[in-house]
């Protein structure tokens, strides 16, 4: 897939603005998840403890994962969880798990500096729950967010990178 097309006024000059890209990373699934939280910010995590004891992501052993991120800088709206699913539907990804996110942002330090990124999934009742690594600018740390989704809150246009599997 490619990415957003521009086109400038008064030239017939069109760009195409790379909107997707994708990292490989060893995922460690036997660790707990508040471990794998703070290893990948090290600091203590904004959480709801309830949504964090079950995140999807545990397991065993070490697994090679490829996670997809976009980003909906065209778009000229913030997305709620729906609107979000059908993109990452769109993409033929579905949601990264929590624990495939932390593992990006535990190799690779200063991800959430340059990509504030987030997943999401339905917790057992069906309500939508996200994890999302930012940059705190008022405090000057990086941080990871994870608890359910309140339904009046949406994804900022532009601002997120958005975390997928390919399926």
């Amino acid at each position: 897939m490619g990415g957003l097309e521009v086109l400038f006024p008064r030239k017939e000059v069109k760009m195409e603005l790379d909107l997707q890209f994708t990292r490989r990373v060893s995922v460690r699934r036997a660790r707990g998840p508040m471990e794998v939280l703070v290893a990948a910010t090290n600091c203590k995590p904004w959480v709801c403890p309830d949504t964090v004891s079950k995140m999807p992501g545990s397991g065993l052993g070490i697994e090679e994962v490829e996670i997809v991120f976009f980003n909906l800088q065209g778009l000229d709206h913030g997305v709620d969880e729906e609107e979000l699913d059908r993109e990452y539907k769109a993409r033929g990804l579905a949601p990264a798990d929590p624990f495939s996110l932390a593992a990006v942002n535990e190799q690779d330090v200063s991800f959430s500096d340059r990509y504030p990124s987030g997943t999401h999934w339905k917790n057992e009742k069906g309500k939508w729950c996200i994890c999302r690594f930012l940059v705190d600018k008022n405090r000057g740390e990086r941080r990871v967010d994870v608890g359910p989704r309140f339904p009046y809150r949406i994804w900022e246009r532009g601002k997120w990178w958005f975390a997928g599997i390919k399926i």
